[in-house]
């Protein structure tokens, strides 16, 4: 009986507050149709492509929007790569590099279903490790793959984006607020 009460009563806190999740406020601002475009660099096309995938990924799964053209879209972004390094993280006891840090920055140019554009520059980060065990033998590496470095880069746009719908929110918390 207690325990439900304290559940209640922590229930009744939450609410009485005003809290609302990232989720509400994010649903508020990013309508339904949503067009995503990322400027490829000609320096590296690779990572554009990388961070489309991961953006477009994060837009159905975590927002649980539809893509769209850009022509039926209530709400447009438009990302821009503005760096893109792979940061060593660990040594074997050979010197050799065995885990990286992929951090990748972006400018989002976001124009909202209300025609108010906005430009908010985000960061994401992800870790991998370099050490492939083959036959009890672990081969010292240093080299990223392809496939590696691809997923390192749409992993680190989906934490990304993940900050761009976080101050989205807030600012959407902010209008609500005035």
């Amino acid at each position: 009986m207690l325990k439900k009460l304290i559940i209640f009563f922590g229930v009744l806190m939450i609410l009485g507050c005003g809290y609302k999740p990232v989720s509400v406020l994010t649903k508020e601002i990013i309508a339904q149709n949503v067009y995503v475009d990322v400027v490829i660099k000609k320096s590296d096309p690779a990572n554009s492509v990388a961070i489309k995938d991961g953006i477009r990924e994060a837009v159905i799964k975590r927002l649980n929007r539809d893509l769209s053209s850009q022509s039926d879209a209530d709400t447009v972004i438009i990302a821009n790569i503005v760096n893109v390094v792979f940061v060593p993280t660990s040594f074997d006891r050979f010197g050799f590099v065995n885990a990286y840090e992929a951090q990748v920055s972006i400018d989002y140019k976001v124009k909202l279903s209300s025609g108010e554009p906005l430009s908010i520059i985000a960061t994401g980060k992800s870790y991998f490790r370099m050490n492939r065990q083959v036959l009890d033998t672990i081969y010292t590496d240093s080299v990223i793959t392809n496939q590696d470095r691809y997923n390192a880069i749409a992993e680190a746009s989906k934490e990304s984006f993940d900050e761009l719908i976080a101050k989205l929110a807030l600012k959407g918390y902010k209008l609500k607020k005035d």
